[in-house]
C-alpha cells in the first residue's frame, strides 16, 4: 500500500508542476502515465517466442516506417509556408498528410494485429531490466506531452482541459483496444520488480525495498522542483 501511495505522491508532484505553478489545467496527465506504464511493461517484460518466431516483427518494422514517413509528410506540410504557401494551402497540406499517414499506417496495422494476435496472443516485451523501462517510459510520456504542449498550449481554461482530456482519452482507448500490444483489457501480470520479489525472499524485505526506491524517488524529484523554482 505504501508503495502505491508513493507512486501516486509522484503523480501529485507532476500535478503540482502544472496546476500549482504553470497554473495550467491540463486534465491529459492520465493519458501520459498510461502510455509510460505501457512502454515500462512493452521494455522489461519478457520476450514472447511465438510472436519472434512469426511474421509479427518484420510487419511491425514496416508499421512504423510508415508512421515515421507520415510524421516526416506532417512536419513538411507544417513548415510548408516557409517556402510561400499560404494559411490556406498550409493547412490543406497538414490535412492531406495527416490522411494520407492515417490510411498508410491503419493498412499495415490491421494484418499485423491479425498476424500477432493469431499467431501469439500478444507481442511480449524486451525483458530490459526495469530502471531501464523506468527510464524509457519518462522519455515516451515527456515526448507524448511535449506534442500535446505544441498543440495545445494556445488554449486556456475550459479549452485546455477539454483538449488534453481528449488526448488521454485517444491514448487510453488505444492501448485498452491494442490487445497485440498490451493484451488490451486482460491485462499483463506480473510484472518485473526493481528489487527481488516475495516469492524470492520475504514478503517484507521485497516490499520495503521497492518502497525505500519509491521513496528516493520522491525526495530527488522533491529536491530538483525545489531547486528548479526558489
Amino acid at each position: 500500500m505504501f508503495v502505491e501511495a508513493g507512486c501516486y505522491a509522484l503523480i501529485a508532484l507532476g500535478l503540482n508542476i502544472q496546476w500549482g505553478y504553470a497554473g495550467l489545467f491540463n486534465v491529459g496527465v492520465m493519458g501520459f502515465i498510461a502510455a509510460g506504464a505501457a512502454t515500462s511493461m512493452i521494455a522489461t517484460y519478457p520476450p514472447n517466442p511465438d510472436f519472434w518466431n512469426s511474421n509479427g516483427p518484420q510487419m511491425l518494422l514496416g508499421a512504423l516506417v510508415r508512421l515515421v514517413l507520415g510524421g516526416l509528410m506532417i512536419f513538411l506540410a507544417n513548415r510548408s509556408d516557409r517556402i510561400g504557401a499560404g494559411p490556406k494551402l498550409r493547412a490543406l497540406l497538414i490535412a492531406i498528410a495527416i490522411a494520407m499517414t492515417w490510411i498508410m499506417v491503419t493498412a499495415a496495422v490491421n494484418p499485423m494485429a491479425a498476424e500477432i494476435e493469431g499467431k501469439a496472443t500478444w507481442m511480449g516485451g524486451f525483458g530490459l531490466p526495469v530502471f531501464a523501462g523506468w527510464l524509457l517510459a519518462a522519455i515516451v510520456a515527456g515526448f507524448i506531452a511535449w506534442f500535446v504542449g505544441k498543440v495545445c498550449l494556445g488554449l486556456r481554461s475550459d479549452y485546455l482541459a477539454i483538449a488534453t482530456l481528449g488526448f488521454a482519452q485517444i491514448i487510453k482507448t488505444f492501448l485498452k483496444n491494442a490487445d497485440w500490444l498490451t493484451k488490451g483489457t486482460l491485462t499483463v501480470s506480473p510484472l518485473p520488480w526493481p528489487v527481488p520479489k516475495p516469492e524470492d525472499g520475504e514478503f517484507l524485505l521485497a516490499r520495503s525495498l521497492y518502497l525505500a526506491i519509491v521513496a528516493v524517488l520522491i525526495v530527488v524529484i522533491y529536491l530538483a522542483l525545489q531547486r528548479a523554482y526558489h
